[in-house]
C-alpha cells in the first residue's frame, strides 16, 4: 500500500496534504477528513490485535503516524530526493510491528 502511494497514487497523495492543511481553516472538511481516517485506523486495529499487540489502540496510532511520516518525508519533505523502496518500507514496518507485538 505505502510503494502505491508513493508511485501510483501519488498525486493523489499529494493532494491529500493539501487537503489536510486547508482542513485546519475549514471545519467541515476537517470533518470530512477525520470520518475518512477512522476506516484505516481501524484496519490497523484489526491488524495489530491479530499480531498480538497488548494495546491495540495506542500500536494502531503509531502504525498510522509512523506511514503518515514515512509518506509525506517521501512525497513532500526532506527526503523527497530518494523514495524508499519495497524492501527498505517491509523492513521498516516488520520491525515496528515486530517491537509492538513481539512473539510470545
Amino acid at each position: 500500500m505505502l510503494t502505491d502511494f508513493l508511485t501510483v497514487s501519488r498525486v493523489r497523495m499529494l493532494a491529500r496534504y493539501e487537503l489536510s492543511l486547508e482542513a485546519n481553516r475549514q471545519p467541515a472538511l476537517r470533518a470530512s477528513l477525520v470520518l475518512g481516517g477512522r476506516g484505516l485506523r481501524r484496519m490497523a486495529t484489526a491488524l495489530v490485535t491479530r499480531l498480538g499487540s497488548d494495546d491495540p489502540p495506542r500500536h494502531a496510532r503509531m502504525l498510522v503516524a509512523f506511514c503518515d511520516g514515512v509518506l509525506f518525508d517521501a512525497l513532500a519533505g526532506a527526503g523527497s530526493g530518494q523514495l524508499p523502496t519495497e524492501a527498505e518500507l517491509v523492513g521498516d514496518l516488520r520491525e515496528l510491528l515486530t517491537a509492538m507485538c513481539p512473539l510470545e
